[in-house]
């Protein structure tokens, strides 16, 4: 009886803690393999919650998982080169994350939390990308980093840029409305039956719930650097009169329709300087010849100085000036110029002259300038970057399970 007992507890604490095993199971089953290290599958579902709560649009489960996948790389690079993380550098971290959305972090934290995310998820995703900082910037600083020349090539910018700029309608579908199913049912839908612009508007009419429904969906001219990445790279691929596929965001799914493209010239408020060196050869005989030659021979400034000197009775002179206080007719000759180009013209005593434009300048402030040093330092720093994680993951022994 005493045994049959015992039989009988054994099995019921077996058949008890059967459903809870297979529980810790489905939660923390590998998932994916990195050379060395595991993903779970808790830690896949707390990455798509956190994407969620973040606004991430798209398929935030495969974002979710590729930026798992990322920074297993990160770590191992980091650990290979030796770099960790101290725990005032991490709580930084977190305080500069969340003074991206004007919050504070106690606020950030508490806002994941209620969307479900754990405090050890914001963190690990913290630490990762910390520690990836870290490892680019010890790898490529040095490559990455961005001397003065280049700052005024990045300024020696004539006084106006063009500009690409769309002409687009607009379908928005919120969620809320119909549901999400239904809402990509029909946004689909939508997408693949509609031809034309006749065809967008009277379903802009029907169905968009944006503002630009009273107007058939018709937007004004927008610059194609101020649509979001996701809408912009769909619609450089269509011709006019062709239809993006359903585009997901957070809230609302989006169908677009390409009216148009243009190039446009627009103002640049920043004052320009101009660097230019003047030779006014001399009076009183046919300085053609003397002028092509001089334009024909020279590089740069510098080239023009020296070979100037052969005509010895030359007035050279090096002047800067604001662009808007050129002399005539020298201004005009400059507007045709790019740095180190020369030309021949006569100037306003009836003889020739050749000028070349040694810079053109936008003037900022000094800590514009700084400003612009760190932009062009991130963006060559992120190439090394993106380059350096393409190859760590061709070397990478990657396994979806």
């Amino acid at each position: 009886m005493f045994r049959t007992l015992i039989y009988i507890v054994a099995c019921w604490a077996i058949a008890m803690s059967t459903p809870l095993a297979a529980q810790e199971k489905s939660a923390f089953e590998t998932i994916a393999r990195v050379n060395d290290s595991v993903i779970t599958r808790f830690e896949l579902e707390q990455r798509t919650l956190m994407l969620d709560a973040l606004g991430t649009g798209g398929n935030t489960s495969e974002i979710a998982l590729d930026n798992l996948i990322n920074e297993r790389l990160y770590a191992q690079a980091a650990k290979q080169q030796g770099v960790q993380l101290t725990q005032e550098e991490i709580e930084g971290g977190i305080d500069e994350f969340a003074a991206r959305g004007q919050l504070e972090r106690d606020e950030l934290l508490s806002f994941l939390a209620d969307k479900g995310v754990e405090e050890l998820t914001f963190r690990a995703f913290v630490d990762a990308g910390l520690k990836w900082r870290t490892v680019v910037q010890s790898r490529f600083a040095r490559k990455a980093s961005v001397q003065d020349e280049e700052i005024e090539n990045a300024l020696n910018l004539g006084s106006s840029q063009t500009q690409l700029s769309l002409l687009i309608s607009e379908i928005a579908l919120p969620f809320q409305e119909r549901g999400e199913v239904e809402t990509r049912r029909l946004a689909d839908e939508l997408s693949n039956s509609i031809r034309g612009a006749g065809d967008f508007a009277a379903a802009a009419a029907r169905y968009s719930s944006a503002p630009s429904a009273e107007s058939e969906g018709r937007l004004e001219w927008a610059p194609a650097n101020q649509l979001a990445p996701q809408i912009l790279t769909q619609l450089l691929a269509l011709d006019p009169g062709q239809v993006t596929p359903a585009i997901e965001f957070k809230d609302f799914v989006g169908i677009f329709l390409l009216r148009g493209v243009r190039t446009e010239r627009v103002s640049n408020p920043l004052p320009v300087s101009l660097n230019y060196l003047l030779v006014n050869l001399p009076a009183g005989r046919d300085n053609d010849a003397a002028a092509r030659d001089l334009v024909g021979k020279v590089d740069t400034c510098m080239d023009l100085r020296a070979v100037a000197e052969k005509y010895g009775e030359a007035a050279t002179t090096e002047t800067t000036v604001l662009e808007s206080a050129a002399p005539n007719p020298v201004a005009g000759e400059l507007a045709k110029l790019d740095r180190n180009e020369a030309i021949a013209f006569t100037n306003s005593g009836g003889q020739k002259s050749v000028v070349m434009l040694c810079n053109r300048i936008r003037e900022l402030p000094d800590e514009s300038r700084d400003g612009l040093r760190q932009a062009l330092f991130n963006q060559r720093i992120s190439g090394f970057g993106d380059s350096y994680l393409q190859e760590l993951k061709g070397q990478a022994y990657i396994v979806l399970k």
